[in-house]
């Protein structure tokens, strides 16, 4: 894994913080079906989803 490598997936671990704490403030103002949370919840997902990308290929990388 090269540095940049840990330096993304700190900078988007910080990201899904961010994001998921949004989230939970949009669903105790605005109700879990509102708008804002859905939306959160959505981008949180495509966060998660890429952070699992890298993990997996680093992994693959590294087992190659």
């Amino acid at each position: 894994m090269t540095w940049y490598n840990g330096v993304i997936i700190y900078v988007l671990l910080m990201e899904i913080e961010t994001t998921r704490e949004r989230m939970i403030q949009f669903a105790f103002e605005e109700g879990f079906t509102s708008q804002n949370t859905v939306e959160a919840s959505q981008f949180l997902d495509l966060l998660l989803n890429e952070l699992y990308r890298i993990q997996l290929n680093i992994r693959l990388y590294l087992t190659a």
